[in-house]
């Protein structure tokens, strides 16, 4: 896949970190909200061992990340508040299977907590396309919301695609050469044979 962005175009470490607060206090926010309501509907108590509870309570919040990211908006609203979209490397939409996959990474790494946290962003430092381990499983990038704006842009296309453009005009050029030179070197099957002297002397009747 073509990269459809350049290395200033991924959003760096900061930004992602913001987003990532942002996102957990929209995560506690949800939690609590649910776990008041798991605790009201379990007639005030909410036992550890209640797995249906804590369902409730994981399953949404995980859908709602997934959700997020999948949607035209490309990204949690964290993302969307540090000026973070998150697409595929040519720049086109996550789809929700993407999306799903990178949210149960994510998930894993965190229940890690610190070495998770450590983790990523030390693959966030040292990749070119500054992906966190969730990213790079997934195949998505992190990029700044100006990138997206500037893509489709004529000035984008011929400055950062040029590989694509050329692979395409090689690739067109061959077969026209191919389709030429089979035309040109191929003789007609049904072409008259030409008439020796002998047979224009005898005419038609000899």
């Amino acid at each position: 896949m073509v990269d459809a962005f350049t290395e200033s175009d991924y959003a760096g470490i900061v930004r992602r970190v913001v987003a990532w607060v942002l996102d957990v206090v929209a995560f506690s926010i949800s939690w609590f909200v649910l776990l008041v309501a798991a605790t009201l509907a379990n007639e005030g108590v909410l036992e550890a061992e209640d797995g249906l509870a804590f369902a409730m309570i994981a399953v949404p919040a995980l859908l709602w990340k997934t959700l997020w990211v999948a949607s035209p908006l490309r990204g949690t609203p964290g993302h969307r508040v540090a000026g973070i979209r998150v697409v595929r490397p040519d720049g086109s939409r996550v789809s929700l299977a993407r999306a799903a996959g990178r949210t149960l990474v994510e998930a894993a790494m965190y229940a890690f907590f610190l070495v998770g946290m450590v983790l990523g962003g030390i693959t966030i430092l040292a990749s070119r396309r500054r992906q966190a381990i969730h990213d790079m499983v997934a195949g998505t990038v992190c990029v700044e919301r100006d990138a997206l704006v500037r893509l489709g842009s004529p000035q984008h296309v011929a400055t950062h695609l040029p590989q694509a453009s050329a692979a395409s005009t090689a690739a067109s050029t061959a077969r026209t050469t191919t389709a030429s030179t089979s035309t040109s070197t191929t003789a007609p099957t049904d072409a008259p044979r030409p008439q020796t002297t002998e047979e224009r002397h005898r005419g038609p009747f000899l």
